[in-house]
């Protein structure tokens, strides 16, 4: 049986790692991430502590710096073999467009799935219906491709879904005015964010 707890820690703990390398390397590879779990907690730290309090490197890192050492050593050698197995199907990163796309990666990490692209996996997702796939897509249609009506359609399919940051998404989008994409409208704008913020203390 899985260990939630362990397996949500191992998210941050590679989230954390992910962000730190393409902060700070030139070569932003799944061996540099190798690299950092043969080191302990306080040596991570370390090495965040000059980075500022909103970095995502950072943020991630202090979800975990509580645990006890010896249940980070735990989570540290649970996740050295998905990244092994990461490094072995595709050292490099792929060009990530936004931070959802980074939350994917890092479920694909853990999820130790067998796929060798990006692409190939949102579109395992997308067949199963599952919101993280279309989430994505929607997020890249909407932004990256100017297709503002279907990338809306996905990101509230994902939403229907019960997907966290598909709320945040859409909130914002809806407040701001999706970048002079959409017209704005408060009501959606606080429906969703509501949603988000309710999920988001159900999970702490």
């Amino acid at each position: 049986m899985i260990n939630k707890t362990s397996e949500e820690n191992q998210k941050r703990l590679l989230k954390s790692l992910l962000y730190y390398v393409l902060a700070v390397k030139d070569e932003k590879t799944v061996e540099s991430i190798s690299d950092l779990l043969e080191y302990d907690q306080k040596v991570i730290q370390n090495l965040l502590d000059g980075f500022p309090a909103n970095h995502p490197a950072v943020i991630n890192f202090n979800k975990i710096k509580s645990v006890d050492y010896r249940d980070f050593e735990i989570i540290s050698n649970e996740l050295k073999s998905k990244v092994k197995q990461a490094k072995m199907i595709r050292n490099t990163f792929p060009d990530f467009c936004n931070e959802v796309e980074v939350d994917v990666y890092i479920e694909k990490v853990i999820s130790s799935n067998k796929f060798e692209t990006m692409r190939e996996y949102i579109n395992y997702l997308m067949k199963k219906g599952d919101s993280r796939g279309f989430l994505v897509i929607g997020f890249r249609l909407f932004y990256d491709e100017g297709n503002v009506e279907l990338g809306l359609k996905y990101m509230e399919q994902s939403a229907t879904q019960g997907n966290l940051l598909a709320f945040y998404y859409l909130g914002v989008i809806y407040y701001e005015g999706g970048k002079g994409k959409v017209k704005k409208d408060y009501e959606k704008a606080e429906k969703y964010l509501k949603q988000f913020i309710e999920k988001e203390k159900r999970r702490r």
